[in-house]
Order: structure tokens, then C-alpha cells, then sequence
């Protein structure tokens, strides 16, 4: 297809008539867990960073000069310079967490107060383009220590701001030396002023200071770009009006979302989107860009080492972000019992992070978040039988099962469980989530996982009943009462404490045998030749009632004490 100029005008000219319509794809509540945790992280690395430039600034002064030269002359005014460079970022940080703060949860009747104006979309990407400004300059003067950059990049914003400033500003901006520098600036042609013996423009642009100091950190690629992105982004965003004012217009209609708890119309959704997503770029900038050239800048200034303290600082500062920005986005499969779901039942998943989510009827998912990290889950419906679960991650507990927890397994079955894990982990090699169950952890085997069908228990040898049926081990171990149902048409209970493996009908009167098997079957063939007869596993349902195995026949469910033993 060929263009001409006038195939794109005209649609542009639809596109800025069109009706604005209302969109929402991310979930709202994680949204604003994200940013608040990215918003306090950030907040204490800042103030602990802080504390590390007091310090160095002090050890500096005390210097008669510093370590580091730059040409032609030793870098001294950098003793000053180079922590007000980082004082400076911190300034503009002050911006960016005023324009990152979470919006707080509102019900049904404030919903339309969250819906964001123009300005507010505006100022977050002057808050986000300034910090990003200031951070890079600041991680390439400490990365270059380049004296001739930094004199034309400060004399070049200082000639346009005191010809605009007022006169009260004026006292705090310029000096008689600064004046005497800039008078000299001026004199020089605009050519010159870029080459000279006191200014150089060099890396003008902000992708080329970010690669020189993105070489130094050892700056991932994919973060580079997302950072030059995120600039540009923000700078076409504030400055050039055309696309931010088509994309922030009002939609035709306002749609409230949510609950009654936390409602939102679709514009607060997708500002609380392009807030975390700048958010989350800045504190990447300061977590894997600035804390590591400061680090060695500080290693480069001083006479001395750095001191072992402020190094941990340091550290401390970016791991803590490195967590906090690990779990944005962050979403997890959780192994749930399927009868737990279409039956209806209530529900607390642990969060890896402390927290707590309590699952309840009907399980939506947009339910299924954890309000301390916003981690979201979902559920992985696994059948009853099923004990334990072994992924790329280890094993796992399975929600709503009573199999004993992982965490308080006797030795034995842990090592067993160690062993499993070993020789059965699948390995992930895409976002398909791969898994093993495991049914029977005490007796399946170690190489198969299958659980074999055997005979476990049975009434002693001479305890007579002329009935016998079958029942799951798990059902005798697990519950306190194991029912079954007579020939006559009886439910009979067996309390597990008489420890008899005996029931005894009230209906009819008879004894009844129960006898445990291994395995997930739901039958039992029984007899030889022409008397082989399938019997039904009785009690096979340890969740519909609670404490309480019940009958899960479906065909004959007693045989003769003769045939059984046949």
C-alpha cells in the first residue's frame, strides 16, 4: 500500500473526531499494591542513600583534594560537586514520589472521584522525566567525572533561566565568579560554546549519557532501552500535546468498576497502569543504575577504602528494591482440592510474602490477590486424591487437602519427599506451567509415582463378619468416622478410634468388615473364574463432610466373608 500525505492527514483528522471509548485490562486493587510498595521502598533506599552522602561529603572536605584527576587539572571541586549531584536526584525524587502516591480505595458512591484530570497524567510524566533527567546526568558525571560536560550543560541551562528568572531569584543563581563565567560563555559564538577551553558539549543527548553510564553499572540491555523509552515517552507526553490529548480525552461513556470496597472508572485504572509502569522504570534506574556507580564513585573519591558500613547501606538500599520490584506483576499457580471449589467451601492461600487471601463462594478471581505484595493466584483444580503437588519450584502443599503439610512431615516422608522433588521436577522452558501429583506419599513409588492397590488392614484373623467391604486407607487414617452401607440399605458409621476395623448394622444387625486398600481405584474385582465380581470402594469422599468418609459406590458394595477370603 503507498502513502501519500494526504491518506495521513485524513487519518489523523478521524482519529481526532472519533468517540473516545472507555478500556480496562490490568486489575485495579494490584495495581495500587504495587505502587505503594514500590512507592515506601524507594522512599527508605532514598533515605538511606542519604545518609551515605552525608557521611562522604564530610569525608571529602576534610580532604585536602581527591582521588580521582580529571584533565587538565584535579578534580577538587568535585569534593562539593559530586554528592549535591545525588542531593540533586533527590530533589526531583521528592517530585516523583508526590505524583506516585496510590490512590486510596473508595466505594460505589465516590467512584467518579477517581478518575484522574488532564494534569495529572501531565505532571506525573514532568515528575517521571525530570528524575530520569537528573538521575542520568547525575550517574554519568560520577561514571566520566567529565568537569568540561558539566560547566556547558550548567552554564547552558543558566544562560535561558536567568535571562527568564526574576530578579528576587537571581541571588541564588548567580555569583560574581558564575557571572564572570558566564559573560565569558556569551562572548563565544554558539559553535564555540559547544568546543571550548572551559565547556564541551559532549554526549548532549540523554540516551548517550545513559550509555556511558549504563556501560559502567553493567546496566541490563532491556533496561537501557525501557529507560530511553520511558524518556522519550514522558517528553513527547508533555511537550508536543497532540498525542496526550487525544489519548486523555473523556470517553464517550464512564464505566464504574470494581466492588463496593474498591470501585474505579476505567481512566483512574489506566492512569494507576501508567503510574506503576513509571514507577517501576525510575526505581529501576536508581536500584541497578545509581546505587552501583555511586558505590564506586565513592570507592574512586576517597583516599582511603569505603567504609565496610556504608557499603551495606548501599547494598541493604538495593535489595530491598531489587524485592520489591521482583514481586510487581508477580503471579502464582496455587494447587487447590477441586471439591473445595463445586462445593463451595471457604479458604485461606498462604502468600509466599506472609500474607493471607481468603478465598470465599463463589471464588472469583479478580478476588484472588494478596493485599500485602499483589500477588495474584490462580487456581489449579486438582482431584481429591491428590496429596501434594512437585513443580519447577519444588513441592507443594495442595489447598483444602488433608494430607499432613510439608512443613510437618516426620523425617522419613520429608526425605522421601526430598528424593521425589530430585528425580521428578519438571523443568520450565515456557509460561506453560508444568506439574506432578503425588497421591499416596508413603506408598507410592519413588520412580513411577504410582500408588499400587493393596490390601493395608483388616479385622483379625478371628473376628467374624459375614460381611466385608472395602475402604480407602487414607479414609481410615484420615477421618474419624469412615461410613459405609449395609445390604439392607443402612448407613453405618465406624468410629477409627475402636481401632476393630468392626461396624456393626443397627438396621440389620450384621457385622461388617472393613478392610483397607491402597491407591485411587474405585473397585475391587474379587473371586476366580465364573465368582469374580466387582466390588465398589465404600467411603471413597473425606471432604463433602467434615471428619466424615462417606460412600462413593456405584455398584455391588459388600462381598461375603467366604467369597473374600476366595
Amino acid at each position: 500500500m503507498s502513502l501519500d500525505a494526504n491518506f495521513v492527514l485524513n487519518s489523523i483528522a478521524s482519529l481526532l473526531t472519533a468517540d473516545r471509548q472507555a478500556a480496562a485490562f490490568a486489575h485495579y486493587p494490584t495495581l495500587r499494591i504495587h505502587t505503594r510498595n514500590l512507592h515506601n521502598a524507594l522512599s527508605i533506599a532514598i533515605n538511606d542513600v542519604n545518609q551515605v552522602i552525608t557521611m562522604w561529603r564530610a569525608e571529602l572536605l576534610a580532604e585536602p583534594s581527591i582521588a580521582v584527576h580529571v584533565e587538565p587539572t584535579p578534580a577538587n571541586a568535585y569534593r562539593v560537586i559530586a554528592p549535591i549531584l545525588i542531593q540533586n536526584v533527590h530533589q526531583t525524587a521528592a517530585f516523583l514520589l508526590e505524583e506516585t502516591r496510590p490512590a486510596p480505595a473508595v466505594g460505589l458512591e465516590d467512584a467518579e472521584k477517581t478518575k484522574p484530570s488532564y494534569s495529572d497524567f501531565i505532571k506525573l510524566g514532568s515528575a517521571v522525566r525530570c528524575f530520569l533527567d537528573a538521575l542520568v546526568q547525575a550517574a554519568y558525571q560520577l561514571a566520566t567525572f567529565n568537569g568540561l560536560q558539566l560547566n556547558y550543560k550548567f552554564l547552558q541551562s543558566l544562560l535561558s533561566f536567568a535571562s527568564v528568572a526574576p530578579p528576587a531569584l537571581h541571588a541564588n543563581i548567580v555569583s560574581p565568579d558564575i557571572q564572570a563565567a558566564l559573560d565569558a560563555y556569551l562572548a563565544l559564538s554558539s559553535k564555540d560554546r559547544r568546543n571550548s577551553s572551559f565547556t564541551k558539549d559532549a554526549h548532549g543527548q540523554f540516551p548517550q549519557r545513559l550509555d556511558v553510564a549504563a556501560e559502567r553499572a553493567n546496566l541490563p540491555e532491556q533496561l537501557r532501552n525501557n529507560l530511553k523509552l520511558v524518556f522519550s515517552f514522558c517528553s513527547d507526553f508533555v511537550h508536543s500535546g497532540y498525542i496526550s490529548v487525544l489519548a486523555l480525552d473523556d470517553p464517550t461513556d464512564s464505566v464504574i468498576m470494581g466492588g463496593s470496597g474498591d470501585a474505579f472508572v476505567s481512566r483512574a485504572e489506566n492512569f494507576a497502569e501508567v503510574k506503576l509502569r513509571l514507577l517501576e522504570t525510575c526505581t529501576g534506574a536508581y536500584t541497578h543504575l545509581l546505587i552501583p556507580i555511586l558505590e564506586q564513585a565513592i570507592g574512586e573519591t576517597l583516599r582511603t577504602a569505603i567504609m565496610p558500613s556504608w557499603t551495606i547501606t548501599l547494598e541493604s538500599a538495593r535489595t530491598s528494591l531489587q524485592m520489591v520490584t521482583r514481586d510487581v506483576h508477580r503471579r502464582l499457580v496455587e494447587p487447590v482440592r477441586r471439591s473445595l471449589i463445586t462445593n463451595g467451601e471457604n479458604a485461606c492461600i498462604e502468600c509466599r510474602c506472609g500474607g493471607h487471601v481468603d478465598l470465599a463462594p463463589p471464588h472469583h478471581a479478580w478476588d484472588r490477590y494478596c493485599g500485602r505484595c499483589g500477588a495474584q493466584f490462580t487456581l489449579l483444580e486438582l482431584p481429591d486424591e491428590v496429596d501434594y503437588i512437585i513443580s519447577d519450584l519444588g513441592a507443594g502443599d495442595v489447598l483444602g487437602s488433608d494430607a499432613p503439610k510439608i512443613a510437618v512431615l516426620p523425617s522419613d516422608l520429608r526425605a522421601k519427599l526430598e528424593r521425589l522433588v530430585e528425580r521428578h521436577r519438571p523443568t520450565r522452558d515456557s509460561e506453560e506451567f508444568k506439574y506432578v501429583v503425588i497421591s499416596d506419599l508413603a506408598r507410592c513409588d519413588e520412580k513411577s509415582l504410582a500408588v499400587p492397590s493393596m490390601c493395608t488392614t483388616a479385622p483379625a484373623g478371628d473376628v467374624s463378619t459375614p460381611l466385608r467391604c472395602f475402604v480407602p486407607a487414607k479414609s481410615l487414617e484420615r477421618c474419624a468416622v469412615v461410613q459405609v452401607r449395609c445390604n439392607c440399605g443402612a448407613s453405618v458409621d465406624y468410629q477409627v478410634t475402636d481401632a476393630t476395623l468392626v461396624a456393626d448394622c443397627d438396621g440389620c444387625g450384621t457385622r461388617i468388615g472393613l478392610i483397607g486398600v491402597s491407591g485411587d481405584g474405585v473397585e475391587i474385582i474379587t473371586g476366580l473364574g465364573a465368582n469374580q465380581q466387582a466390588v465398589s470402594i465404600q467411603a471413597r469422599d473425606r471432604f463433602t463432610v467434615p471428619g466424615i468418609a462417606i460412600n462413593g459406590y456405584h455398584n455391588r458394595t459388600m462381598v461375603g466373608a467366604a467369597a473374600q477370603s476366595g
